[in-house]
């Protein structure tokens, strides 16, 4: 489970949605409403196929189960009981759910639209997501991850699992509505590019050149299955484009310079809702699909997605988080925690500067994603970049003068290195055509790790002099990488294969094949001591996480916290290598808080005890006297916003 998810305490109930900092002037807005009624936390929400029911996730003690609604809210039944159940999908006749589980092993399940006793679709070790049905329902079409992405369809009748289509190599795949055609997003060397499967003469057709499709993201079938809407980076900035599948043609529907996703036809296939980052916001839009100027739906401080239109297309509905994140130091004595950041704009991915004079950190301020410092001491946020795309991951030198981050400001996603003053970011390698990212400093301030696409179908560890130059591949796994840390003499890379129960290699920078720990599988979040001489890691099993503390190489595990009602996760080490530092999400009383653990013997020190508000990514300062954190209000709903009058204003107006 990622931190972010853990969000609770927030009234849903079936009233226009308060729309914080809403604008003045322009057009009337639609009318926004909440959908689920109650306390209880709720999203990836999606109608049942003819309108009259509402399946979606809420979180109850902690836990995530699928719930279904009627349309108004009313006859709430509990489908599942799972640690962290989501995104439920409606079969086609509307007599089936599946939806993803964490436990016991990442994997999705079906569960009748009634109740009853839910089955497991898929097993094993890789990390399964579920993607779709086949239009008749005969089957459930899932991504499986591990190493490769490959889509897969598990079959209901036999439970005979297949690909669904012959391609190999890592392919994100969508059936048309009309189950004669295959979409898909193919990712090699790098760039990946949108091709149709014909099912009835099983060939394949290219339809785009450019290398710059957004995999993560996915395509859209128009209702009609003639046209492909997916998300391009070919002009530089994240934009929507439209495929015609029977001629290959290409069309731009949007062309703001801000990100543009998550696209949805609407059921008569003349409009495309998405989310688009425009005007410094993450709210909800809607253009035609011929192109023209786009139509905002929502325009508030909080961020929309997962965006699914109502069976009679005049309605969309949408998840809203109105959590702020705000970076926050504290003293690990209890003294009280002060604000850093900025009280209205998100940030987050806190690094303290080895010198400890700063904090850096990413913040929406702008309107888009940029690195930002601010004194630990505390005063004014100030900018280290100000690119008009997405600046984040960034990382301190060790001596504190400079800054290596991700961004794909360039035709793909690549690494730079800008001074801690700001000033222009220098490129630190050229590869226009993959993309780039995760940059750790080695300990000498030397040399720059990263993770890239280069060479292979799966992404692997790389190395480049932070001065610049030729980059030196490291792994070749061929099993999917994840780079977590240095080891303090720079001798070695710690990284993790595969996915959420993949392993732990420690790396040699000198040459020599990757070791293996001595770890339990699902062993990730893993960071050596200051001395090199232990391993603290997180362990995550059958939905629930654990921290240990091992030897440098994964031997003798001790669980640090034995607490089965809790999910432990990223454990960092204090500078003198004493205690651990984590947060623990509590699933009796839906609260996420910090906690140091005393790495000697086991003790535990609760270090924030805020049920309204969720704190996680902890980092110590050098002195190992405070620890720097994110911090959010709880704040999460399911809306619907009446789009019917808008779109026929719009009609009107391009007669």
């Amino acid at each position: 489970m990622n931190a972010s998810r853990f969000l609770s305490h927030v009234v849903l109930i079936a009233v226009p949605f308060a729309l914080a900092c809403a604008r003045d002037s322009g057009p009337a807005l639609p009318d926004v409403t909440t959908h689920v009624p109650g306390e209880q936390l709720a999203f990836t929400a999606r109608w049942s196929p003819d309108g009259t029911r509402l399946a979606f996730a809420r979180i109850v003690e902690g836990k995530a189960g699928i719930w279904v609604t009627d349309a108004d809210g009313s006859n709430p039944v509990r489908l599942s009981n799972g640690v962290w159940d989501t995104d439920p999908w409606w079969s086609p006749d509307g007599q089936w759910i599946a939806y993803n589980a964490e436990s016991p092993d990442y994997d999705v399940m079906l569960v009748a639209d009634t109740g009853g006793e839910s089955r497991a679709l898929t097993t094993g070790p890789a990390y399964d997501v579920i993607a779709g049905w086949l239009p008749d329902g005969s089957g459930v079409i899932y991504l499986s991850v591990s190493g490769n992405l490959h889509t897969r369809v598990a079959m209901l009748a036999n439970g005979s699992d297949r690909p669904l289509i012959p391609v190999e190599g890592s392919v994100e795949a969508q059936m048309s509505p009309d189950g004669t055609k295959v979409a898909y997003e193919f990712t090699t060397g790098g760039k990946t590019t949108l091709w149709v499967w014909d099912v009835a003469t099983a060939q394949a057709r290219q339809l785009t050149t450019e290398g710059r499709e957004s995999v993560d993201l996915g395509v859209a079938w128009s209702p009609d299955s003639r046209f492909l809407v997916y998300r391009s980076l070919r002009t530089g900035s994240p934009d929507l484009w439209v495929a015609d599948v029977a001629s290959g043609e290409l069309r731009q529907v949007t062309t703001d310079i801000r990100g543009d996703f998550g696209p949805r036809w609407s059921p008569d296939g003349q409009w495309i809702a998405f989310v688009s980052l425009r005007g410094g916001q993450q709210d909800v839009w809607i253009v035609s699909t011929a192109g023209g100027d786009a139509m905002r739906v929502t325009d508030d401080r909080h961020r929309e997605d997962f965006l699914q239109w109502t069976p009679d297309g005049r309605s969309v509905t949408f998840g809203i988080d109105g959590a702020v994140a705000q970076v926050r130091i504290m003293p690990v004595d209890g003294r009280e925690q002060r604000i850093l950041s900025f009280a209205d704009y998100n940030s987050s991915q806190p690094r303290v500067s080895p010198d400890g004079r700063w904090v850096l950190f990413q913040s929406d301020r702008s309107g888009n994603e940029d690195i930002w410092v601010v004194p630990t001491a505390g005063g004014d946020p100030r900018p280290v970049t100000t690119g008009a795309l997405a600046d984040n991951q960034g990382k301190w030198s060790p001596d504190s003068r400079w800054i290596v981050f991700a961004s794909n400001r360039g035709t793909s996603s690549d690494l730079y290195v800008v001074a801690d003053t700001g000033g222009t970011p220098r490129l630190l390698v050229d590869w226009s055509d993959t993309d780039e990212g995760a940059p750790h400093v080695a300990p000498d301030g030397r040399t720059v790790a990263f993770l890239s696409n280069r060479e292979a179908r799966t992404t692997d560890l790389w190395t480049v002099p932070i001065e610049g130059g030729t980059a030196t591949r490291i792994t070749r796994l061929d099993a999917g990488t994840v780079l977590e840390t240095w080891s303090p003499d720079g001798r070695y890379l710690l990284v993790r294969t595969g996915a959420m129960s993949g392993a732990l290699y420690r790396v040699p920078l000198g040459g020599g094949a990757p070791e293996k720990l001595s770890t339990s599988t699902g062993a990730q979040m893993a960071r050596w001591s200051p001395d090199g001489s232990r391993l603290a890691y997180a362990n995550i099993a059958g939905g629930y996480a654990r921290v240990f503390v091992a030897s440098a190489l994964g031997a003798n595990p001790t669980a640090l916290t034995t607490d089965e009602h809790a999910y432990d996760i990223l454990p960092v080490w204090s500078p003198d290598g004493s205690r651990v530092a984590f947060e623990t999400f509590d699933f009796r009383n839906s609260t996420e808080d910090l906690v140091v653990a005393n790495a000697a013997d086991g003790s535990l020190m609760r270090i924030t005890t805020t049920p309204s508000r969720n704190e996680n990514a902890p980092r110590w300062t050098p002195d190992g006297r405070s620890l720097v954190f994110t911090s959010s209000e709880r704040s999460l709903a399911i809306a619907t916003a009446n789009v019917g009058p808008l779109l026929e204003r719009a009609a009107a107006g391009q007669r």
